[in-house]
């Protein structure tokens, strides 16, 4: 931990040098406007990119010349797989940008209930520093999941009731789930979001399979 932490402190100063050399849309760049700041976005994709590859280096360095190694390993890699999670982004905010005309309903009062499930699971997928926070698997899903939130929009507004008696099956899960920082939060947390996929948008397909009765979370486990 210690040899990571200087590494990142090594590298820091790089950042504003990388930042304008990403190459970020301005189409892009507006989209994210009601999140954040495109400076802040660059920010993020960049200091995920370093996060990402310092916790795949073995930190092993005791010595300044097998420290200097590791700082110029990563130096190296740094903005090519910064490239490649601002790619993830894009593809997120893009799927992200089409789902949110339909978040609100076509009627008032329209089904308020599913509509703000739908609204609270949004926020917990983009939000300010998901760019950073969220590993590089989760990045690549998100425009499935979010793809999955728009198809279950069509299919609510044309039947409430089937769609309220799927939110109450995940909403079985969700009140299972274990509070941030228990040891299986992370891991049941995104596949609470397959099975989201799985019920309201089959069709798209999940990473591994789910169920209704699919026995996630044991009951010990919500503590």
């Amino acid at each position: 931990l210690g040899v990571h932490r200087l590494l990142r402190f090594a590298l820091h100063g790089e950042i504003t040098k990388l930042r304008k050399q990403l190459p970020l849309a301005p189409k892009l760049a507006l989209a994210y406007t009601p999140i954040g700041s495109p400076e802040q976005l660059r920010e993020d994709v960049l200091l995920g990119a370093l996060d990402a590859l310092v916790a795949e280096e073995p930190g092993t360095a005791r010595s300044a010349d097998t420290f200097t190694l590791a700082e110029q390993a990563l130096r190296k890699a740094w903005f090519p797989e910064a490239v490649k999670r601002l790619g993830l982004v894009e593809a997120a905010l893009a799927a992200w940008a089409e789902l949110l005309p339909k978040m609100k309903p076509p009627l008032l009062g329209f089904a308020t209930a599913n509509y703000e499930d739908l609204r609270t699971q949004l926020a917990g997928l983009v939000f300010p520093g998901f760019a950073r926070s969220l590993p590089r698997q989760r990045l690549a899903d998100l425009p499935r999941y979010l793809k999955a939130m728009q198809r279950r929009i069509d299919r609510l507004v044309a039947d409430p009731r089937k769609d309220q008696a799927r939110m109450l099956v995940v909403q079985q899960f969700l009140d299972q789930l274990p509070k941030p920082g228990h040891p299986e939060h992370e891991r049941l947390r995104w596949l609470i979001e397959e099975l989201r996929v799985q019920l309201f948008a089959q069709e798209l397909g999940t990473a591994e399979p789910v169920s209704e009765t699919w026995p996630a979370i044991p009951a010990s486990s919500s503590t």
